[in-house]
């Protein structure tokens, strides 16, 4: 936006614009539908590249700024909540030290949901399970569904900071 602010202010100071307040108005006006049509293009290069997180960023932006249906975000409209939680999931595994287990609570058929978190980037270091017993309580992280109670594992001894909940993931992401 910037470049376009730029350009029009040289225009006026150059003669070739004349400045009134509507003629303000409507160059504003370009310049922020210019300005949210480059954010979905943006916003379309990382969803297909598959950082849903960023692209949920440039989502909220385009979406405050007037374009609630942009063709660019449609496609992915109804599936980016759970693309980005699970994603952010994928995020704090990753990068706690330590975990090399994810321990599926409440999940029933966890393939799916496996492949799903190594296309999102879940380290191939860590095993994803569903069976209690598979690993160390230290060095295993859980992800409980909506159903389970992240409370149950934690009284376990499985580490506070590193029982993810369905819900806790999915809450911030407001579309």
């Amino acid at each position: 936006m910037a470049g376009l602010n730029i350009s029009y202010y040289t225009g006026v100071k150059r003669g070739a614009l004349t400045l009134t307040p509507e003629t303000r108005l409507k160059y504003d006006e370009m310049c922020r539908i210019f300005t949210l049509n480059r954010m979905a293009a943006a916003f379309r290069f990382w969803a297909v590249r598959k950082n849903f997180i960023k692209a949920y960023k440039l989502c909220t932006r385009i979406m405050w700024g007037g374009m609630l249906d942009h063709p660019d975000i449609r496609p992915f409209r109804e599936g980016l909540p759970l693309m980005v939680a699970i994603q952010t999931l994928v995020s704090e595994v990753n990068s706690a030290i330590g975990i090399d287990t994810l321990l599926l609570a409440g999940f029933t058929e966890i393939a799916a949901l496996d492949n799903l978190m190594r296309e999102l980037g879940l380290s191939e270091r860590v095993k994803v399970t569903k069976k209690l017993a598979d690993s160390p309580l230290e060095s295993t992280a859980v992800f409980v569904s909506a159903n389970s109670d992240g409370e149950y594992f934690v009284a376990l001894g499985y580490l506070p900071n590193l029982v993810f909940h369905e819900h806790d993931l999915a809450r911030h992401v407001i579309m």
